[in-house]
């Protein structure tokens, strides 16, 4: 059985960009999520507690699909691709080394797992009693947390873009 570590991601209920930080387990800042004021698409920074960056997030402008891509400095991270389905939604990340994750779940419900393989490697569920979005986010220790916890970002935003089209 593998061990987890677990975050309490929170969006900043008064910013003028997409604005996020996440908590470890002892409540300290591990990480702030930042976007850009002005940008065509999204394209946000994480930063770890020191502000030293560790990935960018940037929406793909012109894609069939909503795509997006997350870069660790120069280097293409994962391209993250919301899956079209007819009764489940889900989203696919490909990693150059082909260990990809799948998501699945009930992303307007906001409860929703990782896996890799058949594996699970990680669980969201969104808080209900806030006004702004909270998630705990729980990863296996072994998995890369930044790239998780910025895909959850990116479901977010997925979330958000679906509900103002409505």
């Amino acid at each position: 059985m593998k061990n987890f570590t677990t975050y309490q991601l929170k969006e900043s209920m008064f910013s003028m960009t997409d604005s996020y930080t996440v908590y470890n387990e002892e409540g300290d800042t591990a990480y702030s999520i930042k976007g850009s004021f002005f940008s065509w698409g999204d394209n946000l920074t994480l930063e770890d507690a020191s502000g030293n960056e560790r990935l960018t997030i940037d929406q793909k402008k012109i894609a069939l699909r909503p795509t997006y891509l997350i870069y660790r400095g120069d280097e293409k991270l994962a391209k993250v691709k919301k899956k079209i389905g007819l009764l489940k939604q889900r989203l696919e990340i490909d990693l150059p080394e082909g260990k990809d994750y799948t998501v699945k779940g009930n992303f307007m419900a906001k409860e929703f797992e990782f896996y890799r393989g058949r594996t699970k490697v990680a669980e969201v569920s969104k808080s209900w009693l806030s006004m702004t979005d909270n998630y705990g986010v729980r990863v296996a220790t072994d998995e890369d947390h930044e790239l998780i916890i910025a895909t959850v970002i990116i479901i977010d935003l997925l979330m958000q873009e679906e509900e103002q089209e409505e």
